[in-house]
């Protein structure tokens, strides 16, 4: 009987590693690459890449900027976003945003707006356009 509850025990040891280990390893996966920028903002991509219906990917996305920023009378170094993009249409809309105090989606968040945008065609040599680029690229 001890032996059947010592293998048991371990088996649970081993599977709740396993477990723990492909959390960790899941979450080290999904890092921000940098996609371009300039003297006064960056744009970073999420590496994690959501398939969605038909030819569309949902990703996230940081406006990066190097100075302040004002909304609302609050200052701002970044506007994380989740984003959707149809790779067939070339056409993307923003299903959420907030704005944050800290570079990189750091600190203080607020004007957090998940009323998703209207999809609307890419803009070349965008910000957006790399996101888009990126994103239909990786998928």
């Amino acid at each position: 009987m001890n032996n059947k509850i010592n293998s048991i025990s371990k088996a649970l040891s081993l599977l709740t590693f396993m477990f723990m280990l492909s959390v960790a390893s899941t979450s080290a996966m999904a890092e921000w690459i940098k996609l371009g920028g300039s003297e006064m903002s960056s744009i970073y991509a999420n590496s994690s890449i959501t398939p969605a219906k038909g030819n569309k990917v949902i990703t996230w996305q940081i406006m990066d900027f190097s100075s302040a920023q004002v909304a609302s009378g609050q200052k701002f170094l970044s506007i994380k976003s989740r984003n959707e993009f149809d790779c067939k249409k070339k056409q993307g809309a923003v299903l959420q945003s907030t704005l944050y105090s800290g570079n990189m989606g750091k600190g203080y968040a607020f004007n957090t707006d998940t009323t998703p945008s209207k999809s609307s065609s890419i803009t070349p040599e965008t910000a957006e356009e790399l996101s888009w680029n990126y994103a239909c690229g990786n998928h």
